[in-house]
Parts: C-alpha cells; sequence; structure tokens
C-alpha cells in the first residue's frame, strides 16, 4: 500500500527473513493452497507507528506442540530441513527492534505476524 510507513534495517537481511517465512508457507502447501500477504500501519496510542506484515496459508498448519517449539535452532519438522530458518528470522526482526507471532492450527493453516516500529 502507497501509505505504509518506512521501516528502518537492513534490507537484505528484512528480505530474508520475508523470503524464508514465504518458502516456509509454500512448502506447507504440498497439494496447493492460497498464500496472502498484508501490510498495514498501526499506531500504540499518539505513540510510535509500526508496520505489519501478515503472512497467511492454507497449508498443513501446526500443532500447538509445533508452535511452540518453532523458534528454536535446529527443531524442524521437515524431512531435510535444518531447523535454523525460523530461528534466523526471529533473531532479524528481533534485532530490528520487531516481534515475530505465529497462529496456527492443524489441517487449517498458518499466519505468521511480523511488526516493525516505522520511521514515521
Amino acid at each position: 500500500a502507497p501509505d505504509l510507513p518506512e521501516v528502518l534495517g537492513d534490507g537484505k537481511q528484512l528480505g530474508q527473513v520475508f523470503l524464508n517465512l514465504i518458502i516456509n508457507a509454500i512448502e506447507a502447501m504440498p497439494n496447493g493452497g492460497t498464500l496472502r500477504i498484508q501490510a498495514h500501519q498501526g499506531k500504540e496510542g499518539n505513540e510510535s507507528a509500526f508496520c505489519f506484515i501478515r503472512i497467511k496459508d492454507t497449508g498443513i498448519g501446526m500443532s500447538t506442540e509445533e508452535k511452540t517449539r518453532i523458534f528454536e535452532p535446529f527443531y524442524t519438522n521437515k524431512e531435510n530441513g535444518l531447523g535454523l530458518g525460523l530461528a534466523i528470522v526471529q533473531e532479524i526482526v528481533s534485532e530490528h527492534g520487531g516481534t515475530i507471532s505465529v497462529e496456527s492450527e492443524k489441517g487449517k493453516g498458518t499466519t505468521f505476524t511480523v511488526v516493525f516500529p516505522s520511521k514515521g
């Protein structure tokens, strides 16, 4: 959207965050599905502005246990995964002053929400 606020950060690292989340979403939909990416701005009261990015898929989803462990280094539910992708994503987001959260239900898909403080 043209009215999105600027986010200060390393473009390559931020690109790595979103590339990783998008690839994970695609891999979670082995039989096809829908991938939706949404971005909007928000504020906390009259204070800081934030940029919200949601990546939502209609894939296989995750169990409660998986959701609690996905950001742990070397945890994976993929046959050929190393379990580092989401740990790195969380570290990059944190280094940029942001947060990342996940909502998921087995068989119904997953939504990652990344929130960054914005410049304006």
